[in-house]
């Protein structure tokens, strides 16, 4: 079965992104059959989406982040 990925690259400065609004659009990824994510580390807005994949794998404990 092939895995289906998603990329999180953005920018350093991420000003007004809501959270809790992210959140949901990843959980929208995962039941949409999304698990892995990579996330190119190197900013503000990368590094927020690790943080959200990171809490979301006690709910989605399949789901992997590089």
């Amino acid at each position: 079965m092939k895995e289906a990925t998603a990329v999180f690259i953005g920018h350093n400065d991420c000003y007004g992104i809501d959270r809790e609004y992210l959140k949901r659009e990843i959980e929208h990824l995962i039941n949409s059959g999304v698990e892995l994510f990579l996330s190119g580390g190197m900013g503000g807005f990368d590094m927020l989406c690790a943080h959200i994949i990171y809490d979301l794998k006690t709910k989605y404990p399949h789901i992997k982040s590089v």
